[in-house]
């Protein structure tokens, strides 16, 4: 979700697949945690509100707001994160002009290996930048890790699987791992997951298929640590300056989930390690 401008066109531009087969869902898997959303209440109790509207590091123009603004929850127990796009009316007055949520999960991934996924479906138009993904908490970024686990930008019909630890510069060089995946169809609902284990070895899953592999460096923070992190984004560096038209742009979350196991099992996935896409190198 941290980029910039010249990282994300290239994202775009170089790195391509298409999803593999799904893997056979692996019987007796345990899922030890399961986010509510059968109020705005319960999510309250485990996702913190990250609030305001200083850029968050790409110059974006929302204002991320608190509980009760734009976010809901539908009597199907899912969650809404609503961004709102207004025409801009001097005085301004507060919460401004581009409005949104940002949640960030108290639950951790908590394991030294594990499966988290969610079930997704994202606004896709010009100047709107969803996300389902991960950091450490505490995070020092760049050095400590980020994963992206679903995002996409200005409807353009592909998915973003990324690791991250270092800027997109010089120094940072190669510190990148990034594959795109081709989806007309992101505003209907899909699972996105991300593996990992003790090992580093991580993979990425859109519908059950493993689209993208990459080795995790040492020096990132223990993958236990991270907490996921669903938003939506608008404007700024990584949208090109393209902006959102008047409207309301909806991410409905069905589910968040953490289990023990990724889709197939870890032998499978083993197995089949050297025969997923690698994560293009940046």
């Amino acid at each position: 979700m941290h980029h910039l401008k010249a990282f994300a066109s290239r994202l775009g531009e170089k790195a391509s697949s298409t999803p593999q087969g799904p893997l056979a869902p692996e019987p007796n898997v345990q899922t030890y945690w399961r986010a509510d959303f059968s109020s705005l209440d319960a999510v309250a109790r485990e996702w913190e509100y990250e609030t305001g509207a200083h850029g968050w590091g790409n110059q974006e123009l929302q204002n991320y707001t608190p509980p009760g603004h734009n976010t809901l929850v539908t009597p199907a127990g899912e969650l809404v994160i609503l961004a709102r796009a207004r025409a801009f009316r001097p005085p301004e007055p507060p919460p401004g002009q581009y409005t949104s949520a940002r949640l960030t999960s108290r639950q951790t991934f908590a394991r030294a290996r594990g499966y988290v996924h969610a079930v997704l479906a994202v606004p896709c138009a010009q100047g709107v930048w969803p996300a389902f993904w991960a950091m450490p908490f505490n995070v020092k970024w760049p050095d400590d890790g980020e994963v992206d686990i679903m995002e996409t930008w200005n409807g353009k019909g592909s998915n973003g699987s990324c690791l991250h630890w270092g800027q997109y510069n010089g120094a940072d060089n190669q510190k990148h791992r990034v594959r795109d995946t081709q989806m007309p169809n992101m505003d209907a609902f899909h699972e996105y997951g991300f593996s990992w284990d003790e090992s580093g070895h991580c993979v990425w899953f859109i519908d059950g298929r493993p689209v993208m592999r990459a080795q995790a460096p040492k020096t990132i923070r223990p993958f236990a640590e991270f907490q996921v992190k669903l938003n939506v984004a608008m404007g700024g560096n990584v949208t090109g300056g393209r902006t959102p038209a008047d409207g309301e742009y909806r991410m409905t979350v069905s589910s968040v989930e953490m289990q023990d196991r990724p889709p197939g099992g870890w032998e499978t996935l083993s197995h089949i390690w050297s025969s997923i896409p690698e994560g293009n190198t940046m």
